[in-house]
């Protein structure tokens, strides 16, 4: 499970269980030093390498990789959806 926290501009991950227990993992999986993106909805690639971070104050979306051990890097940041106001989003 991976969790935006939007106010640290940081990605947290978790482990899930056979009942649904979550585990915190890495409080702090990812993390952008300068904490003024916002970030906000979330979406894991269809073959779940990769990780689509939507950063809401800029209109630009994170694409980071998912390594073999959980790990996550930055791969590259693409823009073009409005600055301020970008909601939502369906990856395939």
């Amino acid at each position: 499970l991976y969790a935006a926290n939007a106010l640290s501009s940081s990605i947290s991950t978790f482990d899930i269980d056979d009942s649904g227990q979550a585990t915190l993992r890495n409080a702090t999986a990812f993390k952008d030093v300068g904490e003024a993106l916002f970030f906000s909805d979330l979406a894991v690639s269809h073959n779940g390498e990769q990780l689509f971070q939507l950063i809401g104050n800029t209109g630009q979306v994170m694409i980071i990789d998912i390594e073999a051990n959980g790990n996550l890097s930055l791969f590259q940041t693409v823009d073009g959806l409005p600055q301020i106001g970008s909601y939502g989003m369906l990856v395939y």
